[in-house]
């Protein structure tokens, strides 16, 4: 049984129970009729994948090709700094 059917029986025999007035002792009785009202439920049809759909290429667009992408140069950077000597902390 998956999560959806059971969750379904669960409502189901919940709905019974309380519309027996919340009885004591009877949730065998309300899952199993639960059970049965759900497994006579028309059962969805199974969903079917969407079909694929096909592109035509034209003529034109069979010999094209992409540009080249452009890449980044080298930047223009001036040197580093030099880093700072670090100092014991003062007390």
């Amino acid at each position: 049984m998956n999560d959806d059917h059971i969750t379904r029986v669960r409502n189901h025999a919940f709905a019974l129970w309380e519309e027996e007035g919340r009885p004591d002792g009877k949730h065998e009785e309300h899952w199993q009729r639960a059970l049965a009202a759900v497994a006579a439920e028309p059962q969805p049809a199974p969903k079917k994948a969407p079909a694929k759909s096909r592109t035509r290429t034209t003529s034109a667009d069979a010999g094209a090709t992409r540009a080249p992408r452009k890449t980044a140069g080298p930047r223009d950077k001036s040197p580093a700094k030099p880093a700072k000597p670090r100092t014991a902390p003062k007390s």
